[in-house]
């Protein structure tokens, strides 16, 4: 198991994710119908020596506010995200 964040190593991937982010959020609760599109705002922060991404974000659903939180990072043993 190595720990590498040179250029082209997935950890380098997550390096570059890091920062504020804009866009739309989009949620299907059935195939084919859309049930709710709004704006989202988030920041990722790389975490434990940048192993990890956390992204927080801020949306709403039906006009109710919605907070968030979602980790990632990558399996160096299984060698995926």
């Amino acid at each position: 198991m190595t720990f590498e964040k040179s250029t082209g190593s997935p950890h380098h991937f997550l390096a570059q994710l890091a920062g504020n982010w804009k866009g739309t959020s989009k949620l299907w609760l059935e195939p084919d119908k859309l049930a709710n599109e709004a704006s989202l705002v988030g920041t990722i922060q790389l975490i434990l020596d940048g192993r990890f991404a956390l992204f927080l974000y801020e949306s709403s659903i039906e006009g109710e506010a919605q907070h968030g939180m979602f980790t990632f990072g990558y399996n160096t043993l299984l060698d995926r995200f």
